[in-house]
């Protein structure tokens, strides 16, 4: 279904913003949960590009990263991700307030995706000025 909804749009078909977000989150959403994290990476980055301040978005950028083997890209994903949620940068059509610093902190301490990241010295560094935050 993403991958008809993208060739829509590419045809011409306008979406807002919100919707054209969606569409590129859930595609690469799609890829994520099927193990293909390749494919994912690519939607990802062209998101973050478009829609600079979707902190989730900049998540799962860092987790494909990860999952590919860029542990340098995961890291600096990973340091956006935290700095924009500590700012409360969000676009102002996505409501994310469960989305806070704290929520990433203790998401990354146990999520799979980001292991090789949490085995990097770096990543106690990252989540040092956080740790305990809402």
């Amino acid at each position: 279904l993403y991958a008809e909804a993208r060739g829509l749009a590419d045809a011409g078909c306008t979406l807002i913003p919100r919707d054209q977000w969606r569409l590129t989150e859930g595609q690469a959403l799609a890829h994520m949960l099927g193990q293909q994290f390749a494919p994912a990476v690519p939607l990802l980055e062209g998101a973050v590009e478009q829609f600079p301040n979707a902190s989730s978005t900049r998540y799962n950028l860092a987790c494909s990263y990860c999952m590919t083997g860029d542990l340098e890209g995961c890291h600096t994903a990973f340091v956006e991700t935290l700095a924009m949620a500590s700012a409360g940068r969000h676009p102002s059509w996505v409501s994310e307030p469960e989305r806070t610093v704290g929520h990433y902190v203790r998401l990354s301490a146990v999520d799979s995706d980001v292991a090789s990241l949490r085995a990097d010295p770096r990543y106690e560094q990252a989540i040092a000025p956080y740790v305990g935050q809402p």
